[in-house]
């Protein structure tokens, strides 16, 4: 069955949840769902260009189970990329549970000092430049083959400080870092705002509202909200229509319950 959940199961998804001896549990998204779309969206273009250059046409099938097992496993069939196996599946370096997030005194916050250079400069804005003598942090090779230890070091140093004096140190410091958004901090972003993602208009019936615009943009043909978000079979009629069935035949197919279409009544439902 095509369920979000059942796929996500089947994946392998959820099991990476538990890699590490995390309790399993889903993402909290209908990832199946819009990766598989987007999936589509790729096979359907690529359908489009041969037919372009050819003049043909032909069926596009985009299964959910496969598109997902694709999009996961891209970087946890490890070891199993090999022929016999080198190693079991699964990437511990983007599974562990210790992946570089760390607390801070108020919150959280993703650093990412990953050069020597890095690590010299967070060393030297925390005060702790001892540590670097330490040659579990000494190279890049050595911090790889201890991530754990060099995981509790950053830890610890991480929650000496709240979030906002580790977002000045570390930007003085010039090592990546971002603090952890709540989704109320997504909505309110000002890079967000600047840039028009956010796309407000009064809705026929439901008020003011908030969709978000493509997240791309294109030169010649940008893309943008023409119309809200349609009712539950608003624009049956009108996609029939384009399929070059009369009005008569819309109603026969409505009357016989073959499809629905909103009426006149159902313009304040959602």
């Amino acid at each position: 069955p095509a369920y979000d959940d059942v796929i996500q199961a089947a994946s392998g998804l959820v099991a990476l949840e538990a890699f590490g001896g995390k309790p399993a549990r889903y993402v909290p998204s209908l990832i199946a769902d819009k990766t598989t779309g987007l999936f589509a969206a790729y096979a359907i273009a690529a359908a489009l260009f041969h037919q372009l250059k050819t003049g043909e046409g032909q069926e596009v099938e985009v299964p959910m189970f496969e598109s997902m097992v694709s999009f996961t496993m891209i970087e946890h069939l490890w070891g199993e990329s090999f022929i016999p196996a080198r190693a079991r599946a699964g990437s511990k370096r983007h599974a562990t549970p210790l992946r570089w997030l760390y607390a801070t005194a108020d919150g959280f916050i993703r650093a990412l000092p990953g050069s020597d250079r890095h690590w010299r400069a967070f060393l030297k804005s925390a005060g702790r430049e001892d540590i670097w003598d330490n040659p579990v942090v000494a190279t890049r090779a050595t911090r790889s083959d201890n991530a754990e230890a060099v995981l509790a070091i950053m830890a610890e140093i991480m929650a000496t400080r709240t979030t906002a004096q580790w977002v000045e140190a570390l930007t003085e410091a010039g090592i990546p870092f971002m603090p952890i958004s709540t989704l109320d901090d997504v909505v309110a972003d000002p890079h967000l705002v600047d840039v028009g993602f956010w796309h407000e208009f009064d809705h026929p019936s439901e008020g003011r509202i908030r969709l978000m615009n493509p997240p791309f943009s294109l030169s010649r043909t940008p893309a943008k909200i023409t119309r809200p978000p349609p009712r539950f079979a608003e624009h049956t009629r009108a996609v029939l229509a384009e399929f070059g069935y009369g009005e008569a035949e819309i109603q026969r197919l409505i009357d016989a319950g073959a499809v629905i279409a909103a009426t006149e009544d159902d313009s304040h439902k959602s």
